[in-house]
């Protein structure tokens, strides 16, 4: 009929359809919710602590007297710890006064380790540690650079040994021959390092001819192709070598030499078997027979190691 409404199927007219409904309807399920553990106040005999719900609710099923030993428990606790602390507060106190404003940490002792050249006192003073330092307060990196700022002095440590005590451990650079500067001879090492000036030449130490004059000082470093160059022989001489040479220098035509304290020179050529070359020269200067037959000699030339070539000083 024209003036009728549809309804649904179980809806009254003009009713809205209720959520969920239609298709699915009624398949829903509630979903799990999270279980939360609330905090509750305690009684008032247990001093306002918050504990659990689920552990409120079982304190508060217990008797009166089990109820007030459990919150009595609880509050000794909370006690204990606030006592702990307090001590363990004290303890750090106590501790901080003893290391930092008693001289039980104060440096009563400086011992030095490694030194051969340098004086005991004189590494003590260049490290600038004294009775007022605190061992535990002691600037290790700073004690270090002051002492490796002494040219002869090529690694530092410092060891601390508590409660009063400090170690320098030192490596001195070893000098191997001197250059002259002027009038003066500065003492070298195998890096190039300069270490020590004296106003008269070094005994026991080469004297290096550089190609060309140059300024040095002490704490400075040579430079250069023909440092390089008898840094590589002095590196290849033993001890007693070293003792014997007197002078390192470099010939036009034959290469570089040797000049020793007996007055014969020894070429050397180029630097390759460069050991080879130095240990042939001092044989032959030191074998008897060549000494028998040529009393004096001039010159030995072992830039072929396999041929050397010697020859004798004229009278």
């Amino acid at each position: 009929m024209s003036g009728m409404q549809e309804t649904g199927s179980s809806g009254k007219v003009g009713e809205k359809p209720r959520r969920g409904a239609g298709k699915g309807a009624g398949r829903r399920t509630a979903l799990p919710r999270k279980r939360r553990v609330r905090a509750v106040v305690a009684p008032r005999e247990g001093g306002g602590e918050r504990i659990p719900r689920a552990e409120a609710r079982a304190v508060a099923a217990m008797g009166p007297r089990a109820r007030d030993d459990v919150l009595r428990a609880r509050v000794k606790v909370r006690w204990d710890r606030i006592a702990l602390l307090s001590a363990l507060t004290a303890s750090l106190a106590l501790l901080f006064f003893t290391y930092f404003r008693t001289g039980v940490f104060r440096v009563s002792e400086v011992r030095v380790i490694g030194n051969r050249r340098l004086d005991a006192a004189y590494v003590i003073s260049r490290s600038g540690i004294d009775h007022r330092d605190n061992v535990l307060m002691l600037d290790a990196g700073e004690v270090v650079g002051r002492l490796e700022g002494e040219p002869w002095i090529k690694k530092a440590r410092v060891m601390r040994r508590f409660p009063d005590a400090v170690e320098l451990i030192v490596e001195e650079r070893e000098a191997v021959a001197q250059v002259a500067s002027g009038r003066c001879f500065l003492l070298t090492d195998l890096e190039g390092f300069l270490l020590e000036l004296s106003d008269s030449p070094w005994v026991g130490y080469p004297r290096l001819e550089l190609h060309e004059e140059r300024e040095m000082e002490v704490g400075g470093k040579l430079v250069g192709d023909d440092f390089l160059e008898y840094a590589e022989v002095l590196g290849a001489m033993s001890p007693d070598m070293l003792l014997r040479a007197e002078t390192l220098g470099c010939d036009a035509r034959r290469g570089i030499y040797l000049l020793t304290g007996e007055g014969v020179r020894i070429f050397l050529g180029g630097s390759d078997d460069l050991q080879l070359k130095l240990e042939n020269a001092f044989a032959i200067m030191d074998d008897c027979e060549v000494r028998k037959k040529y009393p004096r000699l001039d010159y030995v030339d072992v830039s072929c190691p396999d041929e050397p070539v010697i020859s004798p000083r004229s009278s």
